[in-house]
Parts: C-alpha cells; sequence; structure tokens
C-alpha cells in the first residue's frame, strides 16, 4: 500500500490529507461503515480505488481526529457491500452510467474553531501560509518546507548565482534508508532540483536558524508524524524517541538500521565543524548500514566465533567498526577467555580506536608480549593504555639497536600492568569520542532517566563528545574531567548547569562559569524538584 501525506502546518491546527490505495476486488471488505464515516471520497483507477481521507491534527498532543462533522452532512449515506462491488466491478453496465466517484463526506474548513477529541484543548486556525509537505516512498522519508523570500536568502548553502523558475520553492530533507544517505534540497513544486547538499554526516544543528530545522522544532505534529514513519522502516523498536528524536538522530538512524542506543553512543564522533562521525571511518561504517549485516562481518573476522564471543559482539555491535584491530588482538592474545573479557572491558573501545591511529603499536606489543609473556600483555590491554602507548610509540622511534637496548630493561624492571606511564597528549590527532566509563547500573538504586521537570531538561551524559560540548558551553571543567554520572541542565535547548550524582548523592551542581545555582531562581527550583522526585540527595 503506497502511502502520501500533504500537511498544512500553521500556528493551529492543521488538516491533513492521507490517501489509501484499495485493491478493486477488496473494496468491500475493506471500505467498512466505519471506514465509510471517517473518509471524504473513494475514486476509481484502472485497477486500484483511491481511498481520501482527511483529518485534523492537534497541534499540541498531534493526535488525528476526521475532518467532518456528521450532524451538518446530510448527503452522506453508507454503501453497502453490493453496492460497493457493483461499483467497483469492470464490467460495463448498460443501464446506468457508473460514476467514477463517491462521495461519503465533506471535510471541515480550516476556519473554526475546535476542540481536540483527545487532550480536549481548544485549538484555533491559524491563516499562515507556512506549508509543509511530509512524503513516505518505498524506501525513502521526505520534509519538505515551503520558503519565503527572506527564508530562502538565509539559506548558507546555496550556490551564489541561482536562477528560480518558480515562486514556490521548498528546502526538502531526505532520508534514504536503501542507502543510507540523507541530503538537503532546494526544489520547486514540481520536484526539479536547484541545489543539493549531502548531510549523512553533519551535524544539523550546528545552524539552529535553518528553516526546516526551526519547523521541526516548532512543529509537534511534523515530529510526531516523522517519528511514527520511522518507527514504520525501522525492524525493532527507535533507540531516539520523545525529546531524542531529533533531526540528527534520524539522520543517524537512515545511515544505522536496526541498532540499538548503545551502539549509537558509542560510535566514533568528532567535534569538527565539517564532520558529525570521523571521516576515516566511513568505509568501515558503510559496511555497517543494517544489522543484518553483522553476520557475515563476522564470518570474515580471524578469531573463532564461539558462543560467548558472538554474544559479546551482538551485545555491542560497534566494536565490529574496529574488525581489523580486533583481529590484531586476537593475534596478540590468541586465547578465547581473554579475548572475550576483552571484548567486555572498560577501555576497549580506547584500545581499540588506539590500534587504528597507530597500527604501528602492535609491533611494541609484539616485542612487550616476547619479554613480559602474553599474560601480561593481555592485563595490559584490558586496562587504559594511554600511558605505556606514548612510550610504545617512542620506543617503536628508535632505530634497532636503541631497542634493543630498551627491550633489556624490560628483563630489568618491575613492571606491572598497573605500572604509572608518562600521560598521551590527549589532543593527539584526530579527537574522537569514545563511550564514558558508566557506573555498574545494576548496582545502583537511582539512575535518574532523562526528563524535563518545571521546563528544564536534565539529560545525562553519555559520551566524551557529549562532556566536552558541555564544557564548552558552560565554560567548565567538563571536557578534561568526566566523572560517570553527569547530567546537563538545558532550558529551550541552551545549557543552563550540570549536576554530578553519585551513589543516590549530588556531588555537586552549578550553572556556567561554575557559579552557585542560586543565582537562577527557577532553574535552582526546578534542580531541587527533579532530585526530589528522584530521591536524591542534596546538601
Amino acid at each position: 500500500m503506497k502511502c502520501e501525506q500533504e500537511m498544512y502546518i500553521r500556528n493551529g491546527y492543521i488538516i491533513q490529507k492521507k490517501k489509501q490505495q484499495i485493491p478493486r476486488t477488496q473494496i468491500e471488505q475493506v471500505l467498512t461503515p466505519h471506514l465509510q464515516e471517517q473518509s471524504t471520497d473513494a475514486k476509481l483507477t484502472n485497477d486500484a480505488v483511491i481511498l481520501t481521507q482527511h483529518v485534523v491534527v492537534c497541534p499540541f498532543c498531534g493526535k488525528e481526529t476526521p475532518a467532518y462533522t456528521q450532524k451538518e452532512n446530510s448527503t452522506f449515506r453508507i454503501r453497502t457491500p453490493q453496492e460497493l462491488l457493483t461499483w467497483a466491478s469492470t464490467q460495463i453496465s448498460w443501464f446506468e452510467e457508473k460514476k467514477p466517484v463517491l462521495h461519503f463526506n465533506t471535510p471541515i474548513s480550516a476556519t473554526k474553531v475546535l476542540r481536540c477529541a483527545h487532550c480536549k484543548t481548544e485549538i484555533r486556525p491559524n491563516q499562515d501560509a507556512a506549508r509543509a509537505i511530509l512524503s513516505v516512498r518505498r524506501k525513502t522519508v521526505r520534509l519538505a518546507v515551503q520558503l519565503s523570500m527572506k527564508e530562502l536568502l538565509s539559506i548558507s548553502w546555496l550556490p551564489k548565482e541561482l536562477s528560480l523558475q518558480s515562486p514556490k520553492v521548498y528546502e526538502v530533507l531526505t532520508f534514504n534508508f536503501k542507502n543510507g544517505h540523507s541530503f538537503m534540497s532546494l526544489e520547486n513544486a514540481n520536484g526539479d532540483r536547484y541545489a543539493v547538499r549531502d548531510v549523512s554526516n553533519r551535524d544539523l544543528e550546528a545552524d539552529p536558524m535553518d528553516s526546516l530545522y526551526r519547523f521541526f522544532q516548532a512543529s509537534k505534529a511534523v515530529h510526531i508524524e516523522l517519528q511514527r514513519q520511522f518507527a514504520a522502516m525501522w525492524p525493532t523498536p527507535l533507540p531516539f524517541q520523545n525529546q531524542q528524536f531529533t533531526l540528527n538522530a534520524c539522520v543517524l538512524m537512515t545511515r544505522f538500521i536496526g541498532y540499538d542506543a548503545a551502539f549509537f553512543n558509542a560510535l566514533p564522533y568528532t567535534n569538527r565543524d565539517t564532520a558529525y562521525l570521523a571521516e576515516s571511518l566511513n568505509g568501515r561504517m558503510r559496511r555497517m548500514h543494517h544489522i543484518r549485516l553483522i553476520p557475515a562481518l563476522l564470518k570474515a573476522s580471524a578469531f573463532p566465533l564461539t558462543k560467548c564471543i558472538r554474544k559479546a559482539l551482538y551485545t555491542m555491535p560497534a566494536l565490529l567498526i574496529y574488525q581489523k584491530e580486533l583481529d590484531t588482538v586476537w593475534q596478540l592474545i590468541n586465547n578465547i577467555d581473554h579475548f572475550q573479557k576483552f571484548l567486555q572491558s572498560p577501555h576497549r573501545f580506547s584500545t581499540l580506536l588506539f590500534l587504528y591511529k597507530h597500527p604501528c603499536i602492535s609491533s611494541f606489543y609484539e616485542d612487550l608480549k616476547a619479554i613480559r609473556g602474553t599474560s601480561y600483555l593481555y592485563r595490559l590491554l584490558i586496562k587504559h593504555t594511554g600511558n605505556i602507548n606514548r612510550y610504545g610509540i617512542q620506543y617503536l622511534s628508535l632505530n634497532a639497536r636503541e631497542r634493543k637496548e630498551e627491550r633489556k630493561k624490560w628483563k630489568r624492571l618491575n613492571l606491572s600492568a598497573d605500572t604509572t606511564f608518562p600521560p598521551i597528549d590527549p589532543d593527539l590527532g584526530e579527537w574522537i569520542s569514545v563511550p564514558v566509563l558508566q557506573p555498574d547500573i545494576q548496582s545502583l538504586a537511582v539512575v535518574p532517566p532523562d526528563s524535563i521537570t518545571e521546563g528544564y531538561a536534565f539529560v545525562r551524559l553519555k559520551n566524551t563528545r557529549e562532556y566536552t560540548q558541555a564544557g564548552e558551553k558552560l565554560h567548565n571543567c567538563l571536557r578534561s574531567y568526566m566523572p560517570p554520572l553527569v547530567y546537563v541542565i538545558k532550558k529551550d535547548e541552551c545549557y543552563i548547569g550540570a549536576v554530578e550524582v553519585s551513589e543516590r548523592r549530588v556531588v555537586q551542581a552549578r550553572l556556567k562559569h561554575n557559579k552557585e545555582l542560586s543565582c537562577n531562581i527557577p532553574a535552582e527550583g526546578a534542580f531541587l524538584t527533579w532530585a526530589k522526585n528522584n530521591d536524591l540527595l542534596y546538601e
């Protein structure tokens, strides 16, 4: 069944037109009396019946109500199954001319003040001419917003010289689930494109003044409908819902289909302005477009696919981004139990990332294993290896004679996997996000979920990218100091402050520039309510 929707978005309610294709042979089964009461008309085509419906979509709750007033529509009459079969039949009648359209109801005009049947809120029409089109075709979802001349001129990515043949132009965001690409385009009403920009690896929130982005943020109805269409496309429940369902989330869910939230938190994000995910890993991530591709990746790996190893990788499939590095670790360890524990170790991503950026470090590991043994190397790999890796890079930069002299020192030194080494420069090379080591959630009595309290959003930070962004926005030490459980306080997408939590207790709560929370009375009130609702102690 094909489904296309045209949505007229205003500050008040919208009237949404929906079309459904019904086979002629099933007309009496599908077009029930109840469905007739909720439809505008039915139109005959060559091999099918096109059913048209109009619904009122509430701007507050986003739910639909049939856009008809039965009491005022005296012409409505229920067609019997036999009448429908006769009308839809391909047999030619010699006695009377067959009507191509069956009329059921006349939709109301968008001029009345209504009351939503679901949330009971009074909703008013609005004469704002803003218009959006949400269309779904096979494996593609498109969101188009009509632009005013002022909005058109504000688009930063358009070419300097642009020739428009139509007064109506749309900014369109297309999500292609088949190939994983998302792109923005400037089009006319016929779908002719004037300009195209690939956004598959761009942070759409970096340009908050973009017309389409602002429209999505302001329209709850579009937010709900887009989320519904994504849910229909996905083979599993969406990892991003409600507040987390953003345009960036849509781009990521188009690029990676079928994965859970933990997978997306573990992706290699970057802080570069031009990219959202590390471009150097694009080729590897392309192989993980759909979760159904995971078995083929596992089959191509060098390590044995025992039950415990498969379970660990299916639990955290983002590890397969570093498949080549996993093969290297297996060759170094060559022990199923040790390899399984490595896959579950808290610093596995950091170790694999370093191996990816510095593949020659494996030669240092081999030399170290030859001197200290495999067990020592295994204990080293499951711990944070940043300090010894810096030493390893220095070691590999030496000539053969100097390396030999260094290896003599390894035999004499009382080394252990807990040995402290000089720290590696955190800004060395490309900055790539990794998941922050989270507390053992099962051991904690309270891990507050993301929520909104008194208009303030309390959102848990999950990876180093989010900590870094929060530190930059709040002008505090979160970029370098990353405790396991931190919540940022947001108001209308603006960073207000941050809260550190540990074992039912609020360790600290600060505003921007580490100011006391009492400097912002509304934010302090919302925080106290949030802490009370989640049974957190605060002194």
